[in-house]
């Protein structure tokens, strides 16, 4: 092989590998690059999700308070005690599950 057939060839050679190795650490980078991307997302999705979470649940503790010391609710559910108290287990039983039905 002529000297300058082999000096282009390995010149070639030397050009794809040069491409290559900048080619896998581009893709590297880039796919490091992107999974912290989605992982600083996936963060911030979950802070948003706990927050509208916490003020749900902070919103039902509200309500569950308020109905706990209501006057009304109070003497409402107390009634309701002595009622289902008067009656017989089994009686209470068919009352409540005919309560739930509806």
């Amino acid at each position: 092989m002529k000297y300058g057939t082999k000096l282009a060839l390995q010149i070639f050679s030397l050009g794809i590998v040069i491409i290559l190795i900048v080619f896998i650490v581009f893709n590297n980078q880039n796919h490091k690059n992107i999974i912290n991307r989605e992982l600083q997302h996936s963060i911030s999705n979950a802070e948003v999700v706990s927050v509208n979470f916490e003020q749900r649940l902070l919103e039902k503790v509200k309500t569950s308070r308020t109905l706990s010391i209501s006057t009304i609710f109070k003497n409402a559910l107390q009634a309701s005690n002595n009622s289902y108290g008067k009656l017989l287990e089994k009686e209470r039983i068919e009352q409540i599950n005919l309560l739930n039905e509806k």
